[in-house]
C-alpha cells in the first residue's frame, strides 16, 4: 500500500476486501479518487483458503496500522455484518 499512498490534498484513499468464491479466497485493492479523476485501483494480493476468522485478525492488523476505510464485496449479510461489527472502524 505504501507505494500507492501518496498524501494528496483532496484524494480519497480506501481498502476493498472482495470474497471470491469461485477462487474460494480474499482479494484486496488499494483505491484511490481524487476530484475530477478517474478511480484507480491497485490489487495488493490475496488470502486463499482463510477463514473468516483469519480476515478479521488480518483486517484488524491493517485497519491498526493503516486507519483507512475498508470496503466488503460479494460477502454474504451475515459475515458483512459480523466484520463490520468486529474490524475495529
Amino acid at each position: 500500500m505504501t507505494p500507492y499512498f501518496k498524501r494528496r490534498v483532496q484524494t480519497r484513499y480506501w481498502l476493498v476486501v472482495v470474497w471470491a468464491a469461485p477462487d474460494q479466497a480474499y482479494h484486496f485493492f488499494f483505491n484511490t479518487r481524487r476530484p475530477r479523476a478517474w478511480q484507480r485501483s491497485w490489487p495488493l494480493g490475496s488470502l486463499p483458503s482463510t477463514s473468516l476468522e483469519e480476515l478479521i485478525v488480518v483486517l484488524t492488523a491493517v485497519r491498526a496500522q493503516y486507519h483507512f476505510t475498508i470496503e466488503y464485496r460479494q460477502f454474504s449479510p451475515d459475515a458483512q455484518q459480523r466484520l463490520q461489527h468486529e474490524v475495529p472502524a
